[in-house]
């Protein structure tokens, strides 16, 4: 986007003091504001939409030009002496730096004040990376920790299963021994038999290879003194690599087709080489080991899920209660084993190229080119269960789904300017992988600062720390900080980060973690309530009561809900917002959400092409984002059946409800109006009733 003052000038983000991220112009300090924007900066957002609605009716057509679409914007005159420029189609609006400055200082609940710099100083340059990098914690501690939690709850848990059935305490040993045992014995050979049968993998031998990766995979293995591995391609178009095998003489790497096609020999080196350092690392040996029981959990759930049969509902959340539960202990290792992985691969190969090659794939992973019409039903077995090697493999799907949703609008502007220019994207992709000599400066500073973009949200919010501690997978702000730093490290300008992200100048508000974050917990306080009530009862030598205890926890439990569902259900305004500012609002979180209302057209689920998700996507002129309306467990309703309604694809739809960013990026419905039929979401109503009910029963426990 061009500032309307200076024509050659593109417009830069820009953070405010309010972690809110607006365009700004180099050159004037001129600020676009997206429409809804202006609402996150003033403490009386009802009032300045008045005053601003009254002003659009006055105002006429002016001669500056709209930065989002280049129609002639409006000249308004805000309170009816500031002057403003309103696009009418977008609904955003232009603020000339004396202005803003003029409205901040007339309108005293109003307030966008602009950060100067949002990177390192110069003098830290050096510093920075060498700390982090030390700060790097050693493999064998997360090796060592995360075997021996898996082992022991796996042990455990089938101990105590076999005393369920009534056997003596040595039986159950033995049992829960020959148990698990067996299956870390048997698990590479069950993933051979997986491979087969279910992916349909075809073997290649060296020869078959391309030249420059075999040379590579040689070379690798005769300085780590391992023996050549097996080479497996599972024929689907979304791009995964992973491996597996006993040891690292008997090791199996198993890459796509679709990655295959994505990357040329350079760029498919480094994905090598990251699956040659998990074999030389020795955690191909552990996982294949500790894998496979959630492995088989993650294929029985993608198999259920096709069905889309609630009388599956169940069953599906309690599989994957036990995937999770199997994966908690091995959280340290699964996220450390792909940061020493990259470290491995980018002793051997340029770490830009394969920072490239890890944008490429998640984009690719996200935008799987196929049918638009080709449904989930009818696709091969390959191309439903690859998600299930996500915790295995090189990239996270649902990472690239969100990194492809938060990116959708800069690759729109991409397209709309080769088309402008008369450019076919596809030829020039085509011409400079057929050509590795050619550099795409213009358009890699476009990609690398459209992800940079995308992960602010990783890099200012604490809850993106508290949400990586509990994933498979280090958020990607973490692993291409890492990249960067051994780029910078070994003398090279990183293809991200190229200047080192500050992590002080951002203006991260742990004030309002805290405060959130015992909202989170506040639940389970409630019930441990129930032990320290049921001691001081010991100890104050009363009649023990498990009425009275049970009552006493059911209130406060009750209680502490209801004010949390308070926080989590805002009775607010719902105002219109472009998704865009949605995703630039860095304070949102599950727990402090942003009531909104997006106006745009459905999506669907599944519709390959656009993002291959079993979410449900609403898209506006700014961007793209998912919305849903249940929990963590999907129930029949009106508006789930809706949103699967092949019909509802490509309406025009407006939907109330709350923005949130956990995991990933959402907002869940309050309300939704497809083809002007009206679908309300009773689950909030639900949830409140319930803990109502709740406060009831306590109290009447603990009365009587």
């Amino acid at each position: 986007m061009n500032c309307p003052n200076c024509d050659d000038e593109v417009l830069q983000p820009r953070l405010t003091k309010q972690a809110i991220e607006v365009d700004c112009c180099p050159n004037c300090d001129g600020v676009w504001i997206d429409r809804g924007g202006c609402l996150f900066f003033t403490r009386h957002p009802g009032r300045f939409s008045e005053k601003l609605a009254l002003a659009v009716e006055q105002g006429r057509i002016g001669v500056k030009l709209s930065p989002r679409n280049k129609s002639r914007m409006m000249q308004v005159y805000y309170d009816g002496q500031y002057e403003l420029d309103y696009c009418q189609s977008s609904n955003g609006i232009w603020f000339d730096s004396a202005k803003l400055s003029a409205i901040s200082r007339h309108d005293v609940g109003f307030a966008l004040n602009l950060i100067e710099d949002r990177r390192d100083s110069d003098e830290d340059k050096e510093s920075v990376p060498e700390n982090r990098l030390r700060r790097l914690s050693p493999h064998f501690v997360s090796l060592a920790g995360s075997v021996t939690g898996y082992l022991g709850l796996l042990w455990l848990s089938l101990f105590f299963l076999s005393q369920m059935f009534g056997t003596t305490l040595t039986t159950a040993i033995w049992v829960a021994s020959v148990i698990l045992g067996s299956s870390l014995l048997l698990s590479p050979l069950l993933f051979d038999s997986i491979m087969k049968k279910v992916f349909k993998v075809s073997w290649r031998t060296p020869d078959q290879l391309n030249n420059k990766v075999n040379i590579f995979i040689d070379k690798v293995a005769q300085q780590h003194s391992i023996r050549y591995p097996q080479v497996g391609v599972i024929d689907t178009a979304v791009p995964q690599a992973f491996c597996y095998g006993y040891t690292h003489n008997h090791a199996r790497l198993i890459v796509t087709s679709g990655l295959l096609q994505q990357l040329k020999a350079n760029e498919l080196t480094s994905v090598m080489g990251f699956l040659l350092g998990e074999v030389v690392n020795r955690d191909m040996a552990i996982i294949s080991q500790t894998q496979l029981l959630p492995f088989i959990c993650r294929l029985l759930v993608n198999k259920l899920s096709v069905q889309q049969h609630y009388a599956f509902t169940l069953l599906i959340f309690l599989i994957n209660k036990v995937e999770v539960a199997l994966n908690f202990m091995q959280l340290p290792l699964l996220r450390h084993r792909v940061i020493h992985a990259d470290r491995f691969s980018i002793r051997y190969n340029n770490p830009n190229i394969y920072m490239r090659s890890l944008i490429e794939l998640n984009r690719a992973c996200a935008l799987v080119k196929s049918n638009q019409n080709k449904k989930s039903q009818d696709m091969g077995s390959q191309d439903l269960y690859i998600s299930a090697v996500s915790c295995m493999g090189m990239l996270s799907c649902e990472q690239a789904i969100d990194i492809a949703a938060q990116s959708y609008r800069s690759q729109v502007l991409r397209e709309d300017k080769n088309k402008q220019e008369n450019i076919n994207p596809d030829e020039t992709l085509i011409e400079i992988r057929a050509d590795s000599s050619k550099t795409m400066t213009n358009e890699d500073d476009e990609i690398a600062t459209s992800l940079e973009n995308t992960l602010l949200w990783q890099r200012s919010n604490p809850w993106s720390s508290w949400f990586e501690f509990f994933s498979c997978w280090p958020n990607l702000h973490t692993r291409f900080t890492y990249l960067a730093d051994f780029a910078r490290v070994n003398g090279l300008t990183p293809f991200v980060y190229k200047v080192l992200p500050s992590e002080n100048k951002i203006g991260k508000n742990w004030d309002a973690f805290v405060l959130e974050f015992i909202i989170y917990i506040s639940p389970y306080l409630a019930i441990s309530i129930a032990p320290v009530y049921a001691l001081a009862m010991f100890a104050g030598a009363q009649q023990f009561s498990i009425t009275r205890i049970i009552g006493v926890m059911s209130l406060m439990l009750g209680s502490i809900l209801l004010l949390r569902l308070l926080a989590y259900y805002p009775f607010l305004k719902f105002p219109q917002v472009a998704i865009s500012m949605l995703y630039r609002n860095l304070n949102v979180s599950a727990i402090h959400p942003v009531a909104c209302e997006v106006n745009g057209m459905l999506m669907g689920r599944q519709i390959p092409g656009y993002l291959y998700s079993n979410n449900t996507y609403i898209k506006d002129s700014t961007g793209i984002l998912s919305v849903t309306h249940a929990g963590k467990v999907e129930l029949p309703s009106q508006i789930s059946e809706a949103l699967k309604d092949d019909r509802s694809v490509g309406a025009r739809v407006v939907v109330q409800g709350w923005y949130r960013h956990s995991l990933r990026p959402f907002m869940e419905i309050k309300s939704i109006k497809i083809a002007d039929k009206l679908y309300i979401n009773h689950i909030p109503a639900v949830k409140r009733s319930l803990s109502a009910l709740l406060c009831l029963v306590g109290l009447v426990l603990v009365i009587i």
